[in-house]
């Protein structure tokens, strides 16, 4: 991909997480429970995922995100498997699954009962946070990213990751250091 080719792409990706995150906050009387966005933190997530994709194991590692990173990883997972994942499985709605979710729709993974952003794809190693705790979610995630390396050909230079979003708050409470 050219230079510009590669900004606008990636500008595209930035650009969609933003409207995604001010689309929940314009619709904010219609979301059950609360309403946590990461308006402003589209680079975090994105750029995260963008370096997984450029390294070749997108598709491999595991994420977790926290407010502010769901609705990237669910923007450049949707983008990147729009027409199919690479191995042939057809493409996931990430961002309409969180939205349902977000709105406590019937067809949510959790059948309408979450209403917030505990929202994770299993079959696309996006592992949703289960507690409101965030930094807790990263010893689960280093665990099953310490089982998808062990069961990995022995590339060093294409073996998946995995990458756990929380911010200060989380980070003060010093549950990643038990972590």
């Amino acid at each position: 991909m050219e230079e510009r080719e590669k900004r606008l792409y990636w500008y595209r990706l930035l650009s969609r997480t933003r409207a995604l995150n001010q689309t929940l906050i314009i619709l904010r009387q219609r979301v059950f429970g609360p309403l946590l966005t990461g308006l402003g933190q589209e680079g975090v997530s994105v750029g995260a995922s963008i370096a997984l994709l450029e390294k070749g194991v997108l598709f491999e590692s595991a994420e977790s995100g926290d407010h502010r990173t769901v609705c990237g990883i669910a923007v450049v997972k949707d983008e990147v498997t729009k027409l199919g994942r690479p191995n042939g499985e057809p493409g996931c709605y990430h961002v309409l699954d969180m939205l349902r979710n977000h709105f406590g729709k019937a067809k949510a993974k959790n059948r309408g009962r979450d209403g917030n952003i505990h929202w994770g794809c299993v079959k696309c190693n996006v592992i949703d946070f289960a507690s409101s705790d965030m930094v807790r979610m990263a010893s689960a995630l280093c665990g099953y990213a310490e089982v998808l390396r062990r069961h990995w050909p022995e590339d060093f230079n294409k073996r998946p990751v995995g990458i756990a979003f929380f911010g200060d708050g989380a980070f003060q409470q010093g549950g990643i250091y038990e972590t």
